[in-house]
């Protein structure tokens, strides 16, 4: 899982390789992804990446940058992943979540 941001364009984006053939299905390009942390849930058009030569594959979202979500992630200690029926929780131990909205916001 990754957190990430192109700097001070406004938006986070969340990636998630997901070893499962369920992302590998012929044509399947976008997938809902629900995002949860402190209270917080938002559902995200999540844009899946298939490897041909890999039985791995990945999707990512973009988050905006002032969501209450990304807000709950700054206090939240995990935040869970919900693609399909598939959930994983993450730990956010000693993430710098506020250093990384600060590098992503526009000003």
């Amino acid at each position: 899982m990754s957190l990430w941001c192109p700097a001070k364009k406004g938006i986070v984006n969340l990636y998630v390789p997901r070893p499962t053939p369920e992302l590998q299905r012929p044509g399947r390009r976008k997938l809902p992804m629900t995002v949860s942390a402190g209270g917080e849930t938002a559902t995200f058009a999540g844009k899946v990446d298939i490897i041909a030569s890999s039985p791995t594959s990945s999707i990512e979202v973009e988050i905006p940058v002032d969501s209450p979500l990304l807000k709950a992630l700054e206090k939240a200690d995990r935040f869970t992943v919900t693609v399909n029926s598939e959930q994983v929780v993450f730990p956010l131990y000693d993430a710098d979540v506020t250093a990384l909205l600060g590098l992503c916001r526009k000003s």
